[in-house]
């Protein structure tokens, strides 16, 4: 009985091993362009959840950071993934971000004014007191508080003059929220209304895409 049973398996396994399969398709990454139609570069890497994207920049001296897209009501332009805390009110004057074990050697955000900063995130951090707060949103955080440690930016280069947004994602193929039932429904309808992405009513919830305007 269990010889029967291999040589059953072993003809299943051949007859697969004879099938011809499809082939796949290569992609390539993303194609992001400003406002003029400047190529900027491409996508390395896509949030489904927070309709983002992350593009890699060399700096002045070789360095290379990562720096995040977002779309917004505005268009897809900017976003930073952390909060910048600020030493006044407004979001101005000195900026620092709470120090993580998450960063690579390198943290680097845009500020309001599109300029880039960064942080060396190996240095000692210290306590630090602020005024506001810019958060991931987009938005200035009038609340004061404290982080420690926390690890100062300095303004590297601006972005403002280089690249102008809103940003065009161009070959943006669809993408998919692999755990469906991880978020509960009040949260997928919050993020198909806040993000512009074309959702199925729920429950039913698979595949995501962003606006037609951004394809």
């Amino acid at each position: 009985m269990r010889t029967a049973t291999v040589a059953v398996l072993l003809l299943i396994a051949v007859g697969a091993v004879g099938q011809e399969l499809p082939p796949v398709t290569p992609l390539t990454q993303p194609m992001i362009y400003d406002s003029t139609g400047k190529v900027m570069g491409q996508l390395v890497s896509v949030d489904d959840f927070n309709a983002a994207g992350t593009m890699l920049f060399s700096l002045p001296g070789g360095d290379i950071v990562t720096l995040h897209l977002k779309r917004f009501s505005t268009g897809v332009r900017w976003g930073n993934a952390i909060a910048v805390y600020y030493s006044l009110p407004g979001c101005l004057g000195d900026a620092f971000i709470a120090q993580t074990q998450s960063f690579s050697e390198l943290a680097a955000v845009v500020d309001k004014e599109e300029n880039l900063l960064v942080a060396d995130t190996v240095t000692a951090g210290v306590r630090f007191n602020f005024l506001s707060s810019l958060q991931p949103d987009g938005n200035c955080s009038p609340q004061p508080g404290q982080i420690n440690p926390a690890v100062q930016l300095t303004i590297t280069s601006a972005m403002r003059g280089q690249f102008s947004p809103p940003f065009r994602v161009a070959n943006m193929h669809r993408i998919r929220i692999v755990s469906t039932d991880r978020y509960s429904e009040a949260y997928k309808e919050w993020l198909c209304q806040t993000t512009g992405m074309a959702c199925p009513p729920p429950p039913e919830c698979g595949d995501y895409l962003l606006p037609k305007s951004e394809e």
